[in-house]
C-alpha cells in the first residue's frame, strides 16, 4: 500500500483537523484490514477514529462514534465493510486480549464483507504477537502531542511482522 506523502507526516492544530485526517485515511485504497492507533492519553486517537468511521460512511454524525473504552469493542457497518473499533487501554495482559475473541474478526472475517479493525492503544495488540492478525499487513498511526493544540501524526504501512 502506498501512503500519500501528505498523510505520512501530518500536523493537526485542532480536533476537527484530526478528524479530517481520519477521513483522508478512509479514502486509501485498498482499505487496510488493520489500523493501529498509538499515542498517549488525550492525543486524539478517538477523534481520528471518528473521522475514519465517518469517512467510510459507517456513521452519519460524530455523536454516533464514541470511544469503546468501557465496552472494548464497537461495531459499525459501511457499504460492503464491517468496522470493528477497539480500545485496549484497560486491558493489562495477553490473556485479557485473548478473551475478546479477536480471531473471529481479525484473522478470519465472516461472510463476503470485508472487515477493518481499528485499534486504539494498538501497541497492546502488537505486543500480544499473534502473527495471523498481521498477515494481511497493517497501518500504524502514531499521534504525538507537541503542545495542547498541536499534534504530529505519522502513518506507516507494514506488509508483515519483522523477523
Amino acid at each position: 500500500m502506498v501512503i500519500p506523502a501528505e498523510l505520512r507526516n501530518f500536523h493537526s492544530f485542532s480536533e476537527t483537523r484530526t478528524r479530517e485526517y481520519g477521513g483522508h485515511l478512509a479514502h486509501l485504497t485498498p482499505h487496510p484490514p488493520l489500523i493501529l492507533l498509538q499515542g498517549e492519553l488525550g492525543a486524539g486517537k478517538t477523534q481520528l477514529a471518528k473521522g475514519l468511521i465517518l469517512g467510510l460512511g459507517a456513521a452519519e454524525s460524530e455523536a454516533e462514534v464514541a470511544s469503546p473504552s468501557y465496552t472494548l469493542i464497537h461495531e459499525y457497518a459501511a457499504p460492503g465493510l464491517r468496522i470493528y473499533h477497539l480500545d485496549l487501554y484497560r486491558l493489562e495482559s495477553a490473556r485479557d486480549l485473548a478473551s475478546l475473541g479477536l480471531d473471529d474478526f481479525i484473522a478470519h472475517p465472516a461472510g463476503d464483507e470485508s472487515s477493518l479493525v481499528l485499534v486504539e492503544w494498538g501497541a497492546k495488540l502488537a505486543q500480544a504477537g499473534n502473527p495471523s492478525w498481521f498477515a494481511a499487513g497493517w497501518l500504524d498511526v502514531q499521534i504525538n502531542i507537541i503542545s495542547p493544540e498541536h499534534r504530529q501524526i505519522t502513518c506507516q504501512w507494514h506488509d508483515k511482522i519483522a523477523d
